[in-house]
């Protein structure tokens, strides 16, 4: 991977997860039209899961199991997820929020299909300039 750049990753860091079994060419196929369908949509700095725009977890998620099948991530309110990671900094996503966090939106973390027991880790690492 000489020359890769990952911008918008900490020191490099990347982590590349796959399904366990090789898709089929139906799957192939049906995951290129499902990407295909959404490309273009606006992303949405909210991350809700029930808005009719795009951000990269759902994303992966839905192109995912509308192709494959695969359920992947788990779902959960900002309330749960806060919840879970008690430590976290509350200020950011105050400002993030206008100062107002939506405690019951529903989303799908990064983290959340990082953990699914459906994916694979192949590599998970810095990727370093050659």
């Amino acid at each position: 991977m000489g020359g890769t750049k990952l911008f918008r990753s900490s020191l490099g860091r990347v982590a590349v997860l796959r399904l366990p079994w090789l898709l089929s060419q139906e799957e192939i196929w049906r995951l290129r039209e499902a990407a295909r369908r959404r490309l273009g949509r606006i992303y949405d700095t909210g991350f809700n899961l029930r808005s009719h725009r795009q951000f990269c977890s759902r994303f992966v998620r839905e192109v995912l199991e509308e192709s494959t099948g695969a359920v992947l991530g788990e779902v959960m309110t900002f309330g749960d997820l806060l919840a879970r990671n008690p430590e976290t900094d509350l200020r950011l996503w105050k400002l993030w929020y206008f100062g107002r966090i939506p405690w019951d939106r529903t989303t799908i973390t990064p983290a959340s299909l990082y953990a699914s027991s459906s994916l694979t880790v192949v590599f998970d690492g810095q990727l370093r300039d050659t």
